[in-house]
């Protein structure tokens, strides 16, 4: 990351979904080493708690948020959160999403929705939410 990039991130208030583990973290990491205070967006509490100890150090601020995407109550809830934490959100990072690899006929209709909810529908209404 450039000189330039980490000047503009500096206290800028960063939403990661998926923040719990693979691209999302590493995504945390690298904001939260430009100075990004940061909330961390994801389904399961203990994963989010492990990437907030990583980036601690580095990150002005950090914010934990377990949140469902997929459920538009949860999502509300993550926008009054990040109205009180933050006021505004300046960076928005969709990393969230859930694949069902292997062949169609082994997958259900619900495995395709599930994909459609939280890899298109989900990042849809975050975005408009914010």
């Amino acid at each position: 990351m450039g000189a330039t990039m980490t000047t503009s991130l500096l206290n800028q208030a960063a939403v990661i979904t998926g923040a719990g583990g693979g691209i999302g973290k590493a995504i945390a990491m690298a904001l939260a080493a430009a100075g990004a205070r940061l909330c961390l967006v994801g389904r399961t509490r203990e994963t989010l708690e492990e990437t907030a100890d990583a980036v601690r150090t580095a990150a002005p601020r950090v914010t934990v948020s377990p949140t469902d995407l997929t459920l538009d109550n949860q999502v509300e809830q993550l926008r009054s959160h990040l109205e009180t934490e933050f006021g505004q959100v300046d960076v928005l990072v969709h990393s969230a999403g859930v694949i069902f690899q292997g062949r169609i006929a082994n997958h259900s209709a619900q495995d395709f929705d599930r994909q459609y909810q939280a890899n298109v529908r989900a990042p849809y209404r975050l975005t408009q939410v914010l």
